[in-house]
């Protein structure tokens, strides 16, 4: 079976109609027809009854039906991904693909990490009117992709230069701690650097292991808390610790991180908190990209997203402040529907592109 005929299917089946089927997908009826009839013969029995008033489908092809929606949907996904890879050769909409940008945004891989990028990008695609669309990479990855062209620039915490790339800082944000639900420092609004010392941090390789990470600048700074290093799993291949956390440890742990106040709740089980105001150290959030003229798209986000950055130290990134960010004819969200006026819940759905 292949993408199309599953496509034809579904179209029939809620459209009750061949030809609307058709229709939808700019083909003619004989290959919708021949489409689900192929399906049909593979599957071994009907999928569809058919009679004069038009096409229904059987008790079959609803749980059939059921069992495709996450893979058409995930294909559409994969397909948007593509579109905004620089330089695929697939269909984008007319005129848009210059204004299309892929981000890669270096971060230790996370539970939720590709919905919370999409939602991210959503935001941030209204906010700057430029079309874009965020992945989390480990630094090394992005940056070999930025070489290839694969990606069209890369976002860093901390500088990073080099001959062949350029590195604008566009904004800084402050830092805060993640930690369990049940962790003692819960009870603080804030926490202090002396607050810290009697738990351990976590050292992950190989983002803390960057000059200018976050935990890097604590410890330069005095952070007394013992180090647990482990090694944490590139995006999409396997990975290993440097050696067991126990559960004991596990409880008592803390990972150093920029803290959003929109993004309260940055795992599932955690919450972020804030370094205290007299210990706290602002990151510089960088914007990586190929020492290359960049695109009308590209300058455009570098010119706009430092005011947005702006928007996300404050304690709300509420609809006025993402009315103030986004300029004149600014796109509703990456994927044409509606744009999040905050990034709040990353974990909640995301609504279907329309």
């Amino acid at each position: 079976m292949d993408i199309r005929q599953l496509r034809y299917l579904s179209s029939a089946a809620r459209s009750g109609s061949l030809t609307h089927a058709a229709k939808e997908h700019h083909v003619s009826v004989q290959a919708v027809s021949k489409g689900v009839a192929d399906l049909e013969r593979e599957v071994g029995t009907p999928l569809l009854t058919r009679d004069n008033r038009g096409v229904r489908p059987t008790a079959l092809e609803r749980a059939f039906l059921e069992r495709t929606r996450d893979v058409l949907e995930g294909f559409s996904a994969l397909q948007a991904f593509v579109a905004n890879i620089p330089g695929a050769m697939c269909d984008v909409v007319a005129g848009d693909a210059a204004g299309r940008l892929l981000v890669a945004f270096c971060a230790p891989a996370f539970t939720n990490a590709e919905r919370i990028m999409q939602k991210l990008s959503r935001f941030l695609s209204h906010a700057t009117g430029v079309r874009l669309e965020l992945f989390v990479s480990p630094l090394d990855d992005a940056l070999a992709a930025l070489d290839a062209g694969a990606v069209d620039a890369v976002i860093t915490i901390g500088t990073h230069r080099s001959a062949q790339t350029t590195c604008t800082v566009i904004g800084s944000l402050p830092t805060g701690i993640a930690v369990r639900d049940d962790h003692p420092l819960t009870r603080q609004r804030a926490v202090a650097l002396a607050d810290l010392a009697p738990y351990p941090v976590i050292w992950a390789e190989p983002f803390d292991g960057a000059r200018e990470s976050v935990l890097a600048r604590y410890l330069a700074q005095g952070l007394a808390s013992p180090v647990i290093h482990v090694d944490t799993p590139a995006v999409g291949a396997g990975g290993r610790t440097s050696r067991a956390i126990d559960e004991g440890e596990r409880a008592r742990a803390y990972s150093m991180m920029v803290y959003l106040p929109a993004l309260k709740r940055p795992f599932p089980g955690c919450r972020a908190l804030p370094i205290a105001t007299p210990d706290q150290i602002p990151v510089p959030i960088c914007l990586v990209a190929k020492t290359d003229a960049p695109g009308p798209a590209l300058t455009a986000f570098t010119e706009r997203i430092p005011k947005v950055l702006a928007s996300f130290s404050r304690s709300d990134v509420s609809d006025e402040a993402v009315r103030a960010t986004a300029p004149a004819g600014a796109p509703a969200a990456v994927d044409g529907s509606p744009a999040p006026s905050s990034i709040e819940d990353p974990t909640a759905p995301i609504p279907p592109a329309a």
